[in-house]
């Protein structure tokens, strides 16, 4: 799975009706079983090509432009339009606790049609996220 995470950090509480509330702050992050490892195998230095899907959205514009910057090849990564790309909020509360409300999006339609088998040929390790 490749997720979009969004963290709030500093949450007390959900605010009630259409209120507000000031956090300490709001950040993104590459994650899911497959794109949250590839990412940290590319900071340890091994070449990681992810393969998944994601929808054809700004999510996924933000999610691959974060595991490029990190190293991960995401060429194997496929476009879902009729999909949302995977994508969680996590609401971090003073104490570290973090609930989430998650949206599975393009994870739930990759099949293995949409997978090039041939590009796996040569691969030392494989590790599937799901």
């Amino acid at each position: 799975m490749h997720v979009l995470d969004s963290h709030v950090v500093g949450v007390e509480s959900i605010p009630e009706g259409s209120d507000g509330q000031l956090v300490e702050t709001i950040r993104l992050s590459a994650a899911g079983t497959a794109g949250g490892t590839g990412l940290v195998l590319a900071r340890l230095g091994a070449e990681v090509t992810s393969y998944g899907a994601v929808g054809d959205d700004a999510l996924a514009d933000t999610l691959l432009a974060l595991l490029a910057r990190e190293g991960v090849d995401v060429s194997g990564l496929v476009r879902k339009g009729e999909h949302q790309t995977s994508a969680s909020v996590l609401p971090v509360r003073p104490d570290g606790a973090r609930p989430a409300w998650h949206c599975i999006g393009a994870n739930g339609a990759f099949t293995l049609d949409d997978l090039d088998l041939a590009a796996l040929a040569g691969t030392d390790h494989l590790h599937l996220g799901g």
